[in-house]
């Protein structure tokens, strides 16, 4: 006798709610521990983060500097607790814990438009890191919401620093207006 159709549905969702059951983990200690190093994992990028983009705004501001012949004598990103490379060198690196602040120290250039690039040079980094991850990077490979926080966490302080209220802005408006008054 074949079977009725309502029968065969039933069979078929029966066997998918088997499929469906077996594929769940069940609730326990290693769910828990993977949704921790999750948030860990997530807590530690974030971190490194924040370093490699005060490193990057440093690093535009370094490329401006050795362009018009100028010489960098020290790095420092982040502060607290650090780390310190090439202690007795020419160029000192320190990197500290907390990623809050960032400088490198750049002898200033002679001519004022050469030194207006040259602190303009960082936040413009930032900006070029965060549009070219946001527009090249492989499709999938973040949430569309990720992107989106990616690409603001490295182009607002970027465009925010060069508001005068900021290093670079206040800077870049100081030698502005010393030019403009002058003459």
């Amino acid at each position: 006798m074949p079977m009725s159709r309502f029968s065969r549905n039933s069979a078929h969702r029966a066997r998918q709610a088997k499929v469906i059951k077996r594929s769940n983990p069940p609730m326990g200690i290693r769910r828990v521990f993977d949704q921790v190093m999750s948030v860990f994992e997530r807590t530690v990028s974030l971190c490194f983060g924040a370093h490699i983009h005060l490193l990057v705004h440093e690093l535009g501001h370094l490329v401006a500097g050795l362009v018009f012949g100028q010489r960098a004598t020290a790095l420092r990103i982040g502060t607290g607790p650090s780390v310190h490379f090439f202690r007795r060198s020419r160029f000192p690196i320190q990197i500290g814990l907390y990623a809050t602040s960032a400088h490198i120290e750049v002898l200033p250039p002679s001519k004022p438009w050469q030194a207006v690039i040259a602190y303009a040079a960082g936040p413009a980094a930032s900006i070029i890191v965060a549009v070219v991850f946001f527009d090249f990077h492989p499709h999938g490979w973040l949430s569309w919401g990720l992107d989106i926080w990616l690409f603001v966490l490295w182009a607002v302080p970027g465009v925010q620093n060069l508001l005068p209220h900021y290093p670079d802005g206040k800077a870049i408006f100081g030698i502005v207006r010393d030019h403009f008054s002058q003459g």
